[in-house]
């Protein structure tokens, strides 16, 4: 078994898991290729993500092959305000319900939203073991 084979394994293992314990994802068969981090502008926790752990979450992210993307919106009141959002992820806008809360993370397999939570803390049960 390949080294990414191992790592779509556990992925989507730990996907299901969470899905299972929480609801907070939606089943997918394949492991996540992108980790979409949106951070607000008049977020502190975002500057304490930022300054903290994206350096080194990016980093991780490279070595695995997995694409890293940023989003930077205007309030944390509304991460979904398409005018932040790429063209080529705002068809994402619709695969997820969250409006609120940031820092805010997206999982996404392929096309899907495989987890999408918010929070230092979750992003450290949720998302950091994804590239780890």
């Amino acid at each position: 078994m390949t080294r990414r084979q191992s790592l779509c394994r556990a992925a989507t293992c730990l996907a299901l898991l969470v899905f299972a314990v929480c609801g907070w994802v939606m089943p997918a068969a394949a492991a996540q290729d992108t980790v979409i981090y949106i951070g607000a502008k008049d977020c502190k926790y975002c500057r304490d993500w930022e300054a903290q752990y994206e350096q080194k979450f990016k980093a991780q992210c490279a070595a695995r092959h997995v694409q890293f993307r940023a989003i930077e919106v205007a309030t944390l009141r509304n991460i979904r305000d398409e005018r932040y959002w790429p063209n080529d992820l705002k068809p994402l806008l619709a695969k997820f319900s969250s409006r609120t809360g940031s820092p805010h993370f997206l999982a996404v397999a392929g096309s899907r939203v495989i987890v999408d939570t918010h929070g230092i803390l979750n992003w450290k049960k949720l998302i950091l073991p994804l590239v780890e």
